[in-house]
């Protein structure tokens, strides 16, 4: 389901994504719609209002309410011979990061958790999920989709959502959501071609400097058993190292919990 596709201008000054965003009131999936379409270029980016089929990591429901929050994908079918997806999970997070920094008071309390959140004052404002087209074994697209919480009241986060947060439920006020929209994306499309120029280290680098669990007692639950120890590093393919005692344990996917200091 989607409507008709308004066009929102970005800068003339792009050099990876294409400067104009494809905007619909309405729409099952943006994933979903840049996975299935044949003749977008490189770059296109899809904004919606509203989806009605939202999905986050192991197939969770994105909940938000209709034009509270900026839910996005992003179409990458030049991929510079990557074969895998993990960096463009890490760019994309830093991406973000880096868009709120430039859209909130300096100072603000904005970090990033393995592998795809985003983190204001240590809730998760935003999540991230990167899918894939495979052909003959390899990736003939990606889709980076960005869902990032700007206007939902703080009594929209209950239950489920207990842990999560937004801009308007952190300040008490409304923001400008393509304004937003706007800083992030100027700073992953300057990401991407970081990527291109220079390879994954400098994106997995960022990553880690923004990371606020690094060095930290965590707990992680891979789904079979939680572990516990020390998050060490990132791996240079986005593997979490984990120390539990003298030993390195490296994980690639799991839910993630800070502990208590």
């Amino acid at each position: 389901m989607k409507s008709t596709a308004n066009k929102i201008k970005l800068s003339n000054d792009l050099k990876v994504l294409q400067n104009t965003v494809l905007h619909f009131k309405t729409i099952d999936s943006t994933n979903r719609f840049l996975l299935d379409a044949e003749d977008l270029l490189n770059g296109t980016v899809v904004l919606a209002d509203d989806q009605t089929a939202g999905r986050g990591r192991f197939n969770r429901t994105w909940q938000s309410l209709p034009e509270t929050a900026l839910l996005f994908s992003i179409l990458l079918n030049n991929l510079f011979g990557r074969k895998m997806p993990s960096v463009y999970t890490f760019l994309a997070a830093v991406g973000v990061y880096r868009g709120l920094q430039a859209s909130l008071p300096s100072g603000s309390n904005l970090s990033l958790k393995w592998p795809n959140d985003v983190l204001l004052n240590e809730k998760k404002i935003c999540g991230i999920l990167v899918q894939g087209k495979i052909t003959t074994g390899r990736y003939e697209k990606l889709v980076i989709g960005i869902g990032l919480n700007v206007n939902q009241q703080q009594q929209f986060f209950v239950e489920d959502l207990k842990h999560a947060t937004s801009l308007a439920a952190e300040s008490g006020y409304e923001w400008d959501r393509i304004g937003i929209l706007k800083n992030v994306l100027i700073a992953i499309d300057h990401l991407l071609n970081t990527l291109q120029e220079s390879g994954d280290r400098p994106i997995i680098r960022m990553w880690q400097d923004a990371c606020g669990s690094i060095g930290r007692e965590i707990a992680i639950d891979d789904g079979k058993e939680i572990y516990r120890g020390v998050f060490d590093s990132l791996a240079e393919d986005g593997g979490l190292r984990l120390k539990i005692g003298s030993k390195l344990r490296l994980f690639y996917a799991g839910d993630v919990t800070v502990l208590k200091e």
